[in-house]
C-alpha cells in the first residue's frame, strides 16, 4: 500500500494499519516511495540517442553504453567469491534520477559535441521528439 503522507486521511489510515498489524503481530515493511521514470521520460531518452547517433555516426546502443559508464555509478556485486563492478541499469532509475541523468547527456552534447538537445520544456521539446524518437 502506498500513503500519502502529506494527506491527513492517509496518515490516519497508516496509523490504523500499523496498529492492526502489530495487534495481529505481522512482519510490515515501511520504504520511501519513488516514482518510477516516465514513457516520456523514456521516450526523450531514446530520441537523444537517436539524433546523437545521427550527428555523429555512433550507433545509438553504444551510446546508451558510453553513457551509462560516464555518468551511472558502478554497483559492486560478489558471485563465487569474486567481486566485480557492474553498471546500474537505466531502467532502475526513479523519475529524479533519470531527470538528472539525461540533464548531464544534454551538457555533455552541448560542451563536447556541441550538439543542443531541448529540455523537455522548451517550445522545440515536441518536434525534437516526434522526429527522433523513431529515428532510423
Amino acid at each position: 500500500m502506498i500513503y500519502d503522507l502529506t494527506k491527513e486521511t492517509d496518515c490516519y489510515n497508516l496509523e490504523l494499519f500499523i496498529h492492526l498489524s502489530s495487534v495481529s503481530k505481522k512482519t510490515i515493511e515501511v520504504k520511501e516511495y519513488k516514482p518510477k521514470r516516465t514513457n516520456l521520460q523514456n521516450r526523450f531518452y531514446w530520441a537523444i540517442l537517436n539524433f546523437i547517433q545521427s550527428e555523429t555516426g555512433n550507433d545509438k546502443d553504444i551510446l546508451h553504453e558510453f553513457f551509462k559508464n560516464q555518468f551511472l555509478s558502478k554497483k559492486r556485486f560478489e558471485v563465487f567469491g569474486i567481486e566485480f563492478d557492474a553498471d546500474v541499469s537505466t531502467t532502475k532509475l526513479d523519475k529524479k534520477e533519470f531527470t538528472r541523468y539525461i540533464e548531464l547527456i544534454r551538457v555533455f552534447a552541448a560542451q563536447e559535441l556541441e550538439l543542443n538537445i531541448p529540455d523537455m520544456s522548451d517550445k522545440d521539446f515536441d518536434n525534437f521528439l516526434k522526429h527522433y524518437e523513431n529515428y532510423l
